[in-house]
């Protein structure tokens, strides 16, 4: 599918962030929370296997997108969670309350301090903000003040980003605020800066394939960005990367084509199974929907059909 003459993939945004932050935590964090990550021990940095917890009133259960554990610096043997959550559109008023309910749970698992982050990485301009807090009062007395970092990507200057001299930030950068007229300019400044940081190829790589599944260009735009490379000396460097690129969009493409044909196969079979369950049973409660939702195996959908 396309959008404005740019070719729009299903992505897992939740990976890919994951994996980006992971891989580049203590940018992150001095980006974004650079007075908390005074407090951390980078060295000591590890990551959590999918904290789940239960929603006692919907009877669900949930997974944290990103929980941090590491020492205090100069404190000996305190320790830290960062518990990050990404988000790829808007949500509710209602997002804060469950960042707290989030926070009290692993304060009542692990007993430590804890700095919550939320990630809104979507292109629109929130005319009403989500706040940052959640308070509960009666009357004149406040009994919680909960505050978590609310991180609106599109809220940061490309360019600051780029003037950061934080890798993370060359990639973030496809995510930040610019026009549509500076789409290209952002791309071939974002790639050059990740390759004058001299990183391993892994390292680079990651950087490179982040920006090239959130800046896509559209045709007319990748001719005016080859044009660039072509010509203006203070990108050279960015046209050895052409190669990787074209193997890059291609195989991005096919990608793209099979995993929307596995996703709608998926979401066809879960439709067949309610509506089977709907005649058989009435109205399918909400949890049996979620299960269905957590079944990503098109062979364990077809067995539910027989």
């Amino acid at each position: 599918p396309q959008a404005y003459g740019y070719e729009i993939m299903r992505v897992d945004h939740d990976h890919i962030f994951k994996e980006l932050i992971q891989e580049f935590f203590k940018d992150f964090m001095r980006l974004f929370c650079p007075s908390q990550a005074d407090e951390i021990d980078f060295n000591s940095v590890s990551f959590q296997n999918q904290e789940q917890f239960t929603d006692i009133v919907g009877g669900d259960r949930r997974s944290l997108d990103l929980v941090a554990r590491a020492d205090r610096r100069d404190a000996g043997t305190e320790t830290i969670l960062v518990h990050t959550e990404f988000e790829s559109h808007r949500r509710s008023l209602d997002f804060p309350r469950r960042m707290y309910m989030y926070y009290c749970q692993l304060f009542l698992r692990y007993q430590t301090d804890i700095v919550p982050i939320a990630v809104f990485s979507d292109d629109t301009v929130w005319r009403k903000p989500i706040p940052d807090t959640f308070q509960i009062k009666v009357g004149d007395q406040h009994y919680v003040d909960f505050r978590y970092h609310l991180i609106k990507l599109n809220r940061y200057d490309y360019r600051e980003l780029l003037k950061s001299g934080r890798v993370l930030a060359f990639a973030v950068a496809a995510k930040a605020q610019y026009d549509k007229a500076s789409r290209v300019r952002v791309k071939l400044d974002a790639l050059r800066a990740i390759l004058q940081a001299e990183l391993s190829p892994a390292r680079e790589t990651l950087l490179i394939e982040f920006l090239e599944t959130y800046l896509v260009l559209n045709s007319q735009e990748d001719h005016t960005f080859r044009e660039a490379v072509e010509t203006e000396a203070e990108y050279s460097e960015v046209k050895r990367l052409i190669p990787t690129y074209e193997k890059f969009r291609k195989e991005g493409r096919e990608e793209g084509l099979e995993k929307g044909r596995l996703e709608g196969r998926q979401e066809q079979l879960r439709r067949s199974i309610l509506a089977i369950l709907q005649r058989r049973f009435g109205e399918v409660d909400a949890a049996i929907v979620a299960r269905l939702g957590e079944i990503h195996e098109p062979s364990q959908l077809d067995s539910l059909l027989l």
